[in-house]
């Protein structure tokens, strides 16, 4: 009995009971739109750092290949010099230069002046 209050306007127990329920429930609801906003709102910006770093990712690929390309193309370079060398070197070993051929050809030719000849003493 409450003072002032007639009996019938006071609620009963499963009626406080329903609003204390009620209660619970619409807090519990908050929580959970509110948890459920957090995580969409995470999720969203997960996905953003995730497209960020697909572009990042594709950007390093771009320019690795690029760098790899140019590397190619500087050892072909450099191959094609070195096999230049190597077939002037090679036609080098199998020819001798001009002035070489003439100074063994100096050495092999008799000597151009004359030799007299010694008398047999018999």
């Amino acid at each position: 009995m409450v003072w002032g209050v007639s009996d019938a306007d006071t609620p009963t127990v499963n009626e406080v009971a329903n609003k204390v329920q009620q209660y619970e429930d619409s807090l519990s609801r908050t929580l959970s739109v509110a948890t459920v906003e957090k995580l969409t709102e995470e999720t969203e910006k997960k996905a953003e750092e995730t497209k960020t770093m697909a572009k990042n990712t594709a950007k390093m690929t771009e320019t690795i290949e690029k760098i790899t390309k140019t590397i190619a193309e500087q050892n072909e370079t450099i191959f094609q010099k070195l096999l230049e060398k190597l077939s002037k070197m090679g036609k080098e070993s199998h020819s001798s230069p001009e002035q070489t051929q003439v100074a063994a050809i100096k050495k092999k030719c008799p000597p151009t002046r004359p030799i007299k000849e010694k008398q047999d003493p018999l």
